[in-house]
């Protein structure tokens, strides 16, 4: 028989994935907020003892409308951390891959910038990472995080639900504005350590 819940809950999902975009796309029109928002929630990060504490840390290159990633990319590397960002190789597999400058990202699969898989590059499973900051469509006060759909996340993170030390520490960024309380949890989606918004992280 199909499984009917399962069924509702992509449909749910998918609901809240468009009426997030339509809120995305007024707020993007209206100029200003994103910027801003962006800011205070890279600041939040590189205060918390999340980041201060993590020797390899996973971040993802942000896109338009996502809180912008590049200055805290830039600072960890300056801080002399172990950087690496996401690689899809495959319409279900993404890879960490570790990078030494921004000026290594070219336009890749769905045009996010991404480094050039290389025969010399290091690359990192989930339980090698310290600090894994995660974008996200939008995410509910509970850490239950809707992405795009296509689960490269949950994916690549499944294997902290089995770690024995429960790395990495999962951080999700999300304007404040696009948090919603209404986000179904499914089977395979993988709940967040924290939330960081332009109020805080918590």
């Amino acid at each position: 028989m199909p499984d009917n819940s399962r069924s509702d809950t992509r449909e749910l999902k998918a609901r809240i994935r468009k009426e997030i975009r339509e809120t995305r796309t007024a707020l993007l029109a209206e100029g200003g907020y994103f910027d801003m928002a962006g800011k205070l929630i890279t600041q939040h990060i590189l205060r918390c003892q999340e980041y201060a504490a993590a020797r390899s840390v996973f971040i993802y290159v942000s896109m338009e409308g996502e809180p912008d990633t590049y200055g805290l990319i830039n600072t960890a590397l300056r801080d002399l951390k172990a950087v690496f960002v996401p690689k899809c190789v495959s319409k279900e597999t993404m890879l960490a891959v570790r990078i030494y400058s921004l000026d290594e990202l070219t336009p890749g699969m769905m045009n996010i910038p991404e480094p050039a898989l290389l025969e010399t590059s290091i690359t990192a499973s989930c339980s090698d990472l310290d600090l894994a900051v995660v974008p996200c469509v939008s995410v509910s006060g509970d850490r239950i995080r809707l992405g795009h759909g296509a689960g490269f996340y949950d994916r690549f993170l499944s294997a902290k639900k089995d770690g024995p030390d429960n790395r990495p520490v999962t951080l999700c960024t999300c304007f404040e504005k696009l948090m919603r309380d209404d986000i179904p949890a499914g089977p395979f989606d993988i709940p967040m350590d924290l939330i960081a918004t332009e109020n805080g992280i918590f």
